[in-house]
């Protein structure tokens, strides 16, 4: 991924191929993969607790801010799985989704040592 954080034509191809797949589990040409199958709850999104990561993220990437939500979501097996999600405003302020917040230790310190989230989104 580019330092920008910007939509470019990696970020295209990779959305393209996810939808193909979809497209494929919902025809039946695919089995449904063993991960999720439903998004059941999201909660609101949160600052870290740690300062360190929004000032590297301004500093070094030119972000705007950093947050995380929590997703809650129904497995194949119907049983129930809990992702964080960190997530970053670029200049434009619009949101990206850091997909792999391990590969970005200084932008994610703490992620996982937060409190559960208690309040769900609400549209």
């Amino acid at each position: 991924m580019s330092s920008s954080f910007s939509k470019n034509e990696e970020y295209a191809k990779f959305i393209g191929m996810a939808q193909e797949d979809m497209d494929a589990i919902t025809r039946g040409d695919k089995p449904v993969p063993p991960g999720p199958v439903r998004i059941k709850r999201v909660f609101e999104a949160r600052h870290l607790t740690k300062e360190g990561p929004a000032s590297y993220a301004y500093a070094a990437h030119n972000l705007q801010d950093v947050m995380f939500v929590d997703v809650e979501a129904e497995l194949a097996d119907h049983s129930v799985f809990l992702n964080r999600t960190l997530v970053l405003q670029i200049p434009d302020k619009s949101w990206r989704v850091m997909p792999r917040p391990d590969l970005f230790p200084l932008l994610s310190i703490g992620l996982n040592d937060e409190a559960a989230s208690t309040q769900e989104w609400k549209r």
